[in-house]
């Protein structure tokens, strides 16, 4: 679960830890940004970006570091979701150096950064928020398309949820969806660490 740590009150945190308990580890407690705010003047909404000294990155990023230690300890996983799905090579270059293990994003990592030997970026290759149809009908029918084509690639298939834009109808696709895992034997969900331990990148 991607977590923006300016937003963990302690309110927050026991309504939190009353839905999903800590011990729980496919929850993957990770770093969503800091603040989760538009700090970007031109195009695209982003937290991070190539506009924002270095220093302040690190800043940010280290006071999310803090806060995700404080609430979740070591049930805090390496992982740096950007807010918006945006991350330049700046931002990427400080991720590694305070000694994240990946991102998560919809997107590919730039072309123009190396990652170091153990950076990876846990994809998301399914988006169950953001779906253009009205018709709840072919939303399904697009929905179940989309997952059958990447299942079929024998990869993990990494599937966003968000928050506050979850729909009946994305609760009861997800319900749907959790309950053919648990009756298909070839379907395993695995927790970030062990994704982390794997060979899979992308």
């Amino acid at each position: 679960m991607a977590v923006v740590p300016a937003w963990l009150t302690a309110a927050r945190t026991e309504q939190l830890f009353d839905a999903a308990p800590l011990e729980e580890p496919l929850w993957g407690w990770h770093q969503h940004g800091w603040r989760h705010v538009n700090l970007q003047r031109t195009g695209g909404k982003s937290e991070f970006s190539e506009e924002r000294p270095i220093e302040k990155q690190w800043r940010d990023i280290t006071r999310g570091i803090r806060k995700m230690t404080e609430v979740f300890g070591n049930r805090s996983v390496p992982v740096f979701t950007p807010p918006w799905n945006r991350v330049p090579t700046s931002t990427l270059k400080v991720l590694q150096e305070l000694n994240f293990k990946a991102v998560s994003m919809t997107g590919f990592l730039p072309r123009i950064f190396k990652p170091g030997p153990h950076f990876k970026n846990l994809r998301i290759q399914l988006d169950l928020h953001t779906r253009k149809s009205r018709d709840g009908h072919t939303d399904f029918l697009n929905l179940l398309d989309e997952l059958s084509a990447f299942m079929s690639k024998r990869e993990p298939v990494g599937i966003m949820l968000h928050h506050h834009r979850m729909t009946p109808f994305a609760f009861e696709f997800l319900d749907e969806l959790l309950s053919l895992f648990r009756h298909q034997a070839q379907a395993q969900c695995l927790s970030f660490e062990e994704l982390l331990e794997s060979e899979y990148q992308e």
